[in-house]
């Protein structure tokens, strides 16, 4: 059971392009305003895709430097 829970989260870290060093509020706002963000070892994607989203995974979270959020 856990195991498949793991497996049924997606996780997302800001464009390469953009910068690493980016505060927990400025990602969150890139994710508002529908900025890129690249699936791990996958596409990009952005909040206009939440709907396929969230009916393909439990949890979505924006990995980055300091933690991780859940969108």
């Amino acid at each position: 059971m856990a195991v498949q829970q793991l497996l049924d989260n997606l996780y997302l870290t800001p464009a390469p392009w953009r910068k690493w060093m980016q505060t927990r509020e400025e990602i969150i706002q890139d994710w508002k305003t529908g900025k890129d963000f690249l699936i791990y070892n996958g596409p990009y994607c952005s909040i206009r895709d939440i709907e396929y989203l969230r009916s393909s995974y439990n949890r979505i979270y924006i990995i980055h430097d300091r933690g991780s959020i859940e969108v």
